[in-house]
């Protein structure tokens, strides 16, 4: 059965949307505020659970236990390069191998906005693998012998 992560899970739209699905989904929010709303929208169907927890340090979660992480929130929440780098670093360390990992990033270096969004008229996805050196600049370039695959670009576009 398929367990989905999402980190940064807000008051719980994807989660949801995935367990009502029939999806087994944990979640990782920071905002005691969201995980009360996330929990009074929980249906008792639902294979859901929600911890209050921060996206660069996913250390009760343990290593390679998912086969989609989305981290569709906490990017462009995280100011240094070194946080996203670490939230990066810790969705790949916690998605399976050959897992899908979903990034929403809004983007505001423009030279990320320039290689990533005006060489590629489609949203680009990067392979990359848990040895590799991790960084934000690794996502854009390809090499489809690695296992793992990180998906950059507008959500709507992967749903």
């Amino acid at each position: 059965e398929m367990r989905i992560l999402e980190i940064g899970a807000g008051t719980g739209k994807y989660s949801h949307y995935f367990a009502r699905k029939g999806y087994e989904v944990d979640a990782v929010e920071l905002m005691k505020c969201n995980i009360d709303v996330f929990r009074a929208n929980t249906t008792p169907e639902e294979k859901i659970s929600v911890i209050q927890g921060d996206a660069i340090c996913l250390e009760r979660i343990e290593s390679e236990k998912y086969d989609v992480t989305l981290l569709l929130g906490p990017m462009y929440h995280l100011y240094t390069m070194e946080d996203k780098q670490r939230a990066l670093q810790e969705a790949v360390r916690v998605t399976k191998p050959n897992g899908i990992i979903l990034v929403a990033y809004c983007m505001n270096e423009y030279g990320v906005l320039t290689y990533a969004f005006k060489e590629f008229t489609v949203p680009y996805i990067g392979i990359l693998t848990k040895k590799s050196q991790f960084s934000l600049t690794n996502l854009l370039i390809p090499n489809p012998s690695l296992p793992i695959t990180i998906a950059i670009g507008p959500v709507k576009s992967w749903l």
